[in-house]
């Protein structure tokens, strides 16, 4: 599986804005796989599987609505998320969560905003993105 439809290419300077402007750091495969990847769409081939029913990721910069202004308006609405960021929605409108609290960075959250519940998916990004492209879930 590959991602299409992605935003405009990224420099670091951006992860730097993006540092700032949520006070964050992000962990460096994170970072890799935006700058090959501003957003986009898994490109699921016919008869594939998309195993985490992702439907898109959200860009950085460029895009209508960026994880900037995703994660402003997550701890505003959440403010027990704070230090959570959302990159990518699944197709029930559930929001995948990266941590960037210092005691669990990398941790991948589902949040189902509609039950207000947080569940522990996966203990890495690169966990992530291996059952996400893979196309087999690690639990």
């Amino acid at each position: 599986m590959r991602i299409i439809g992605g935003e405009a290419q990224l420099t670091r300077e951006d992860f730097c804005d993006l540092s700032k402007s949520t006070g964050l750091l992000l962990p460096s495969e994170f970072v890799d796989f935006y700058l090959e990847n501003n957003g986009g769409y898994p490109d699921v081939d016919p008869g594939g599987v998309n195993p985490l029913l992702l439907n898109c990721f959200l860009s950085i910069r460029y895009g209508d609505v960026t994880i900037g202004a995703a994660y402003q308006a997550l701890v505003r609405s959440n403010p027990a998320l704070d230090g959570c960021i959302p990159f990518a929605y699944d197709d029930s409108g559930n929001i995948f969560l990266l941590s960037a609290k210092a005691d669990e960075t990398g941790v991948i959250y589902l949040w189902f905003p509609d039950e207000g519940e947080l569940e522990t998916i996966f203990g890495s990004f690169t966990e992530f993105l291996r059952a996400l492209l893979n196309g087999q879930e690690d639990t």
